[in-house]
């Protein structure tokens, strides 16, 4: 018989999905969840829903290009500032 993943039984099932998909590292999410890392790891490979993988980097890229639309607003005010 097949070994049931711990992520997926856990009661926090959905918060470790979210901060996979959040980047954080899989030693840490076993840390504060209480889960065995081995196990986090089996879940990203085999488990992790593709689709929200690419929902969470869709957001990435949006939270990027508004990074670098503030970083040129910053750098257009400063050459107006030296009057360049």
């Amino acid at each position: 018989m097949g070994q049931h993943c711990t992520v997926c039984d856990s009661p926090n099932h959905a918060s470790i999905d979210s901060v996979l998909v959040g980047g954080r590292t899989q030693a840490a999410i076993a840390a504060e969840y209480g889960v065995n890392e081995a196990a986090v790891q089996r879940h990203r490979k085999v488990h992790l829903s593709p689709a929200l993988v690419a929902v969470a980097a869709r957001r990435e890229e949006r939270r990027a290009v508004k990074l670098v639309d503030r970083l040129d607003l910053v750098v257009a005010k400063v050459e107006t500032l030296i009057g360049t």
